[in-house]
């Protein structure tokens, strides 16, 4: 097999392996690490904030107060919860299948045509899946590390607030601390009656993004190498 067919392969193959390794670790990530980190009172304990956590995560979540309408509308508002995960894992099993497609073309030239359209489909399908354009997002993401940019791009919500029915068991507040709360001004949670409002930084989506980038990299260096190949093998 000619060594510069067997290298196209490889790279393509080792996009297809980093693919299975982001769908695991985005499909574990709930089960290993907390996927909402909510501000919990000063007076809850550690297995109040847990049970709050738990709670905020099962129910439907809105945009923080602090938000404004110009942040709001710059980000796609997608909560990452167990309806998102089949479509992650559509994602990604599409984009596998885009960049196996060179391995059933037989012409050199051919083959390495065949991978630079599957990694602009890749792209597209992306874009069509995450509703924003996926190369600009990736290529601003990068363009921060040496900017500095403090506007970051995402593609999921960072930061939503449940509104938590405290339980009474756990919780309960007398006239000093009702009067403490009402005349509180820590950013952390509001008291309305029996409904806290938490602020919960969706770590989840964080490590989402983390992973959907690193899959940026991967399809720019395969697209790149194979567009590299296919010039060489049409001009040799």
């Amino acid at each position: 097999m000619d060594k510069s067919l067997l290298s196209c392969m490889t790279v393509n193959k080792i996009t297809i392996s980093l693919l299975i390794v982001l769908v695991v670790s985005i499909a574990l990530f709930p089960l290993v690490w907390k996927p909402l980190d909510c501000k919990c009172p000063t007076k809850f304990s550690e297995e109040n904030c847990q049970y709050a956590n738990a709670y905020c995560w099962t129910r439907d979540l809105r945009d923080t107060d602090s938000v404004g309408q110009a942040w709001r509308d710059s980000v796609e508002n997608v909560q990452f919860g167990q309806e998102f995960g089949p479509r992650v894992f559509v994602s990604f099993f599409v984009v596998a299948v885009l960049l196996l497609l060179p391995h059933y073309i037989k012409p050199e030239s051919t083959i390495y045509l065949t991978a630079v359209f599957g990694t602009i489909l890749a792209f597209l399908w992306l874009d069509f899946t995450l509703q924003t354009s996926f190369a600009k997002w990736g290529w601003h993401r990068f363009q921060q590390i040496w900017t500095h940019d403090s506007k970051t791009w995402h593609i999921f919500t960072q930061e939503k607030a449940c509104n938590f029915k405290e339980p009474a068991v756990f919780y309960t507040v007398n006239a000093e601390d009702h009067e403490h709360t009402e005349n509180s001004e820590d950013p952390e949670y509001t008291k309305n009656v029996d409904v806290l409002t938490l602020q919960c930084a969706l770590t989840v989506n964080a490590w989402s993004e983390g992973m959907f980038l690193v899959l940026w990299v991967g399809l720019v260096l395969s697209g790149l190498f194979n567009f590299r190949k296919l010039v060489i093998a049409v001009f040799k």
